[in-house]
């Protein structure tokens, strides 16, 4: 049977394969927002013209775009906090290791 040897990354590139999936999580989120913010601007729009039913159609999509975006700016506060702590985190290890990022 033939042995199995486990090679470890050091900490270093632990914390830089995290980082660059927060990072990527993050820009998703920013590009969900810009999205949802244009698509927010077009209903804005036509909510002022039609009859009532338009209107009304047009109110209900505002409210949950507006819901959206605060779900949406959670998610990007909440990765920007992760981001920062991974980041600090990163740093402290290698100093405590002796290399720089």
């Amino acid at each position: 049977m033939p042995k199995t040897f486990f090679s470890h990354r050091p900490t270093e590139e632990g914390y830089e394969v995290v980082r660059k999936k927060v990072e990527k999580e993050l820009e998703a989120v920013r590009k969900q927002m810009k999205c949802t913010k244009e698509e927010r601007m077009l209903y804005s729009q036509e909510s002022n013209s039609g009859d009532s039913a338009d209107r009304a159609g047009c109110f209900m999509a505002l409210e949950q775009l507006r819901a959206r975006e605060g779900e949406l700016e959670k998610s990007e506060a909440k990765l920007e906090a992760e981001l920062t702590e991974l980041l600090k985190e990163g740093k402290e290890a290698s100093q405590k290791n002796g290399f720089c990022i």
